[in-house]
């Protein structure tokens, strides 16, 4: 007899290790990789590039309304650092999104007993290390990480205790999908998708720093949804379809990662209901009663489907169309 709730595939943590182990994993990591070593999360971040740009404007966050802005008002932080960045230009509001971002940094590279301990990152970081050794039988084909900082990278080199001009043999940072890095390394590195941007630490050797693609103000943010080819969409769709994701540190208050998330469910929705409308016409002939019911109410949730918003896709075309239009 079976154990209470573990039912046909076991409980969730066995199918989960069971679905490991056949491969085909991208790990989605979020700001709570970072946080433990000082990194700040986003709203934190934008309050500090407030307070350094805008010292004669009152505080947003002292309005209670907007106390709790990520939750109540997504987009509110993407049009804090579109504020910062033009009233400040490309190149100072870059040198100062730095300093705020490192501030209070903790480098796992400059820590002698990070690469034994047993925080987040330096799990993951020995983690990527044994996969890349496995060759080609690897497990985890790829990160995706919404964060900008080099923290990662760092900590695979520390693990491997290496120098920064080779890390790049074990991961590679990649903010475009015409980036180099990944020609340079002979063992084909694990590559680790920055889909907001990157913006490494001064620990960086200027010959390995990709070029920098930030996605951190209103109109950055919004660029990278417009359009269906953008690199974030393409590596993050590709993965939601293709593979079995892994979600560490991740809030879930990124509201281009609920899209993504929801466009993906909304593809297997309609992916399913056209295989149920291709079924249906196959067996149209000598269905018996009972598929002929069956098959027809698919029929209508087909012409439902295509004929308005369904309840799943009428909230993403709303939110498109609030910002600026359909995709």
């Amino acid at each position: 007899m079976r154990k209470p709730g573990l039912g046909r595939g076991g409980s969730p943590r066995n199918q989960l290790i069971r679905a490991t182990q056949r491969g085909g994993i991208t790990l989605v990591l979020g700001a709570g990789i970072s946080m433990p070593r000082g990194i700040p999360d986003w709203n934190t971040l934008a309050k500090g590039i407030w307070q350094d740009v805008f010292k004669d404007k009152p505080d947003p966050w002292s309005q209670p309304k907007l106390a709790s802005s990520p939750q109540e008002l997504p987009q509110f932080l993407p049009i804090i650092f579109e504020l910062a960045y033009q009233r400040l230009g490309e190149s100072r509001f870059l040198e100062i999104l730095k300093a705020r971002l490192y501030a209070q940094a903790k480098y796992p590279f400059h820590d002698p007993s990070f690469a034994r301990s047993k925080e987040s990152l330096a799990v993951l970081a020995r983690l990527l290390v044994a996969e890349h050794k496995r060759g080609a039988g690897r497990r985890i084909t790829s990160v995706i990480t919404l964060n900008a900082d080099d923290f990662i990278e760092q900590a695979v080199a520390r693990v491997c205790g290496v120098r920064w001009e080779v890390v790049t043999n074990v991961v590679a940072a990649i903010t475009r999908s015409t980036h180099g890095l990944l020609t340079l390394a002979p063992k084909e590195p694990i590559p680790i998708y920055h889909v907001h941007g990157f913006l490494p630490s001064t620990l960086w050797r200027r010959s390995s720093v990709p070029e920098h693609m930030l996605v951190f103000t209103d109109l950055q943010y919004w660029s990278t949804s417009v359009t269906d080819s953008s690199f974030a969409n393409r590596v993050v769709c590709s993965a939601l379809s293709e593979g079995l994701c892994v979600f560490i540190g991740v809030s879930m208050h990124d509201i281009n990662l609920l899209r993504w998330l929801a466009l993906r469910a909304l593809n297997r929705e309609r992916d399913q209901i056209n295989f149920s409308k291709r079924h249906m016409l196959r067996f149209i002939d000598d269905g018996t009663e009972s598929q002929m019911l069956k098959l027809r109410k698919q029929l209508i949730k087909v012409q439902q489907l295509f004929a308005g918003p369904s309840a799943l896709s009428g909230p993403i075309d709303r939110q498109s169309s609030w910002h600026g239009g359909n995709e």
